[in-house]
């Protein structure tokens, strides 16, 4: 079974990740496993980007999407399952990609 359950999550489509959350709840529940969410925002580092935001700009903007993400998890997942969220910055398919290399 699996120990480790990765969900992608867009805090921008809401209701788009519910079912998906609701699977994953379900699975963890029935194997154990511990769930990670994750948020991928868009590369708001890259150069041309950056350069329209003031210099501190990304890190709140990440620990404000974190925040968003935590409540997302408190409203979907029970509390006697474990899970994690992460807030991470790139290309969506490549960073969830690279997540669940690293989770195995």
């Amino acid at each position: 079974m699996y120990k480790q359950i990765l969900v992608p999550v867009d805090l921008n489509d809401q209701g788009f990740s519910d079912r998906a959350v609701e699977l994953a709840v379900w699975q963890a529940k029935q194997a154990n496993a511990e769930i990670h969410l994750l948020t991928v925002l868009p590369g708001i580092h890259m150069s041309m980007v950056a350069t329209y935001f003031p210099k501190d700009a990304a890190a709140k903007m990440k620990q404000d999407v974190k925040q968003q993400l935590k409540a997302f998890a408190s409203e979907h997942i029970d509390d006697e399952v474990i899970y994690k969220v992460h807030v991470a910055e790139g290309k969506a398919y490549a960073t969830i990609l690279d997540y669940a290399e690293r989770l195995g």
